[in-house]
């Protein structure tokens, strides 16, 4: 069951997953169920490995456990405690770090339940390395997408009042719609990291993100934003990820509702609403907007909603 389930977790953690096609889910809304699905997963890996070391050391053969494929299956073990250890623990404090050493305990899972269990007669190197080849292919893929826009693209990066980032790159992929993501690539701020970040605008020639300084990427990026203000650095982009319905077809009124700086994700549903309605009349757009009065995680949004051309078609209320 450990062994299927990591199959599973795989799959429910691609970003260009196949579900996205067949059942309009994006990877972000996956994500419950392959949190879910790898707390399943660490359980039971945690269970064999206790039931079956107390089951030799019962029959008295020790000494089996000291074999190298037994010592490949703690080693898979201890990566799992590992990763769920961060997953509760450093997820919520440092996010980078916990994302990284994801990415290295999954490396090291694979690679020692395959020696674990060697034998194709066994059939799990096969499911593990069916695992390990889907997750490889997906990096593949955003790798490639990676370097196709980073041909002859940039980004213009502007500091906003009150902590806030404009970002304007001048390549756009073919779908990308505001209210979707794309992860960012700035290697002059972080060479080897991406970041996800909301649509606010998106034409043929440009896109447009707005992000909030909190810390590590983000910090970094505004602190050199304000230091070299209009700046044009080397950038580009993987993605558009998640998807939007088409609400002029289905719905005569739409309530957009954000707390905080979530309002970049309605903000660029609400732009891109009015951009494809063009003349008709409905649907109308109620935009109600939570904010702290304090604070330059959100102020420096008010700013921006100061400056966006909603027309009569929205009524913003904050």
């Amino acid at each position: 069951m450990a062994i299927s389930n990591v199959a599973f977790i795989t799959f429910l953690a691609l970003k260009n997953t196949p579900l996205a096609y067949l059942t309009a889910y994006s990877y972000e809304r996956l994500n419950p169920l392959h949190q879910v699905a790898g707390y399943t997963t660490v359980t039971y890996a945690l269970l064999h490995g206790i039931l079956v070391s107390v089951s030799f050391i019962q029959l008295d053969s020790k000494s089996y456990l000291l074999e190298a494929p037994q010592l490949h299956a703690m080693t898979a073990v201890s990566a799992f405690f590992v990763l769920q250890v961060f997953a509760l623990l450093v997820k919520r404090i440092r996010y980078e770090v916990f994302y990284i050493s994801h990415i290295l305990m999954y490396m090291v899972i694979i690679i020692n339940v395959g020696f674990h269990r060697p034998l194709l007669s066994t059939r799990s190197v096969m499911v593990t390395g069916f695992a390990g080849g889907l997750w490889g292919l997906d990096r593949l893929l955003r790798a490639g997408r990676i370097l196709w826009y980073a041909y002859d693209n940039s980004a213009k990066i502007t500091p906003l009042h009150h902590g806030g980032t404009r970002i304007v790159l001048q390549r756009s992929p073919s779908r990308a719609v505001a209210g979707t993501h794309c992860f960012l690539w700035i290697p002059k701020i972080r060479v080897f990291e991406t970041h996800p970040f909301t649509i606010i605008r998106a034409t043929p020639l440009s896109l447009d993100m707005v992000v909030a300084a909190h810390d590590g990427f983000t910090n970094d990026l505004h602190s050199y934003a304000v230091k070299h203000p209009g700046a044009i650095l080397r950038a580009s982009i993987d993605g558009p990820y998640g998807q939007l319905p088409n609400f002029s077809k289905v719905v005569d009124k739409v309530i957009l509702v954000a707390g905080g700086s979530g309002a970049t994700f309605t903000f660029g549903v609400a732009l891109d609403m009015i951009k494809w309605l063009g003349d008709s009349a409905k649907p109308t757009i109620d935009f109600i907007w939570t904010v702290k009065e304090e604070g330059n995680h959100t102020s420096f949004l008010l700013h921006l909603r100061d400056n966006i051309d909603f027309s009569n078609r929205v009524s913003v209320l904050v």
